[in-house]
């Protein structure tokens, strides 16, 4: 196989979390060492330190992007000449996520392009753009499941998009007991976490119900969320005027707060128009051996419901749900496989999907 140069851009939004995404990257950039040369640009304007990132050589920031109200491919088109000039240009442009994928459209011409997207938002003008785009260059969209396929068909695009399970190492990390005292939380307490790529625009009050209806019945419950997860101030005084102002912790939902929660809150839909909410944060739940509780209205609801660690629409059906998690035991283990892939096998055919396109 022909190692390629590949130019990876990957979306730093702000507004967003990204984290999961973000591990993905690195995730494959390590797994493809020596499998020829990967360079890393952020796209964006989220924050400065994106700490889950592999090591970056820049950022195309919307100082340098956005002209007269729209995105302007000529900041790429001078990286990509810099490099070609100095006698290395690229093989293969790798986009990760729709703002990366709006700047490669707007840069018509230049090598062959592969996109992974999963939380999104979409709109018609993005569609003919990057309809355009599969005219002038070779173009391939993958997404972790069918019902991202739908959600892209539906916004407008006409081009086949492939279905490839993410590649997660099974991670049955233990808790953090220092981590889980910092909440207050002893052997018996059923702990939740919020995940997601896009807290900021969730809304934390359609997805506590669960744990409020336990709490409610006796349980010792704890609610772990970031501050910065849509509507968490007005969930903190609801709780609070409810005489459960314990209930609800702010911690930042890492990784490693992740693998010491219990069972993962996941959002099915923000409501918002064109916007399409993501598949790796519940992905990354379930290969660490956490059920999750799922919101109505995901795109990979049909997939995700086919695991028996997914309960789907849990906000449309919070005493089926709680009844549901009470059933489950403990030590019980989760089977994902089906819904994704390990890291090696994720790499191994990137690398020769990244070899054909380059031909």
């Amino acid at each position: 196989m022909t190692p390629v140069r590949v130019l990876h851009l990957v979306d730093i939004q702000p507004g967003t979390d990204g984290r999961c995404l973000h591990r993905l990257v690195r995730r494959t950039v390590e797994g493809l060492q020596g499998c020829g040369e990967h360079v890393v640009l952020e796209v964006g304007g989220g924050e400065r330190r994106q700490p889950y990132l592999p090591r970056t050589s820049g950022r195309l920031g919307p100082s340098r992007m956005l002209v007269g109200g729209g995105v302007s491919g000529e900041p790429l088109w001078r990286v990509l000449e810099v490099w070609a000039n100095a006698g290395r240009p690229f093989d293969l442009v790798h986009c990760w996520g729709d703002a990366s994928l709006r700047l490669r459209a707007a840069c018509a011409g230049g090598p062959p392009t592969y996109c992974t997207l999963d939380s999104m938002v979409l709109d018609a003008s993005m569609m003919i753009d990057v309809h355009d785009l599969s005219g002038i260059v070779p173009l391939e969209i993958q997404v972790g499941s069918v019902g991202m396929v739908d959600a892209l068909h539906e916004a407008g695009l006409e081009l086949e998009v492939a279905v490839v399970p993410f590649g997660l190492d099974v991670d049955r990390s233990s808790a953090d007991p220092v981590r889980r005292d910092s909440w207050g939380v002893d052997d018996g307490t059923m702990v939740f976490g919020v995940v997601g790529d896009r807290i900021g625009k969730a809304s934390l009050g359609s997805l506590v119900g669960v744990p409020v209806r336990l709490a409610a019945s006796g349980r010792d419950v704890r609610i772990i969320a970031s501050e910065e997860t849509g509507g968490f101030a007005d969930c903190r005084r609801w709780l609070h005027d409810m005489d459960r102002k314990g209930l609800l912790v702010d911690d930042d939902m890492t990784q490693a707060g992740g693998s010491s929660v219990d069972f993962a809150l996941a959002e099915g839909t923000t409501g918002r128009c064109g916007e399409v909410t993501g598949l790796l944060a519940i992905l990354e739940s379930l290969a660490a051996s956490r059920p999750v509780l799922l919101g109505h209205g995901h795109p990979a609801c049909r997939e995700l419901s086919e695991c028996d660690a997914v309960f789907s629409g849990m906000d449309h059906a919070e005493t089926d749900a709680a009844r549901w998690l009470l059933s489950r035991s403990g030590d019980q283990r989760v089977d994902a496989s089906g819904l994704l892939s390990d890291v090696s096998t994720w790499c191994g055919s990137l690398a020769g999907r990244y070899a054909v396109l380059a031909e």
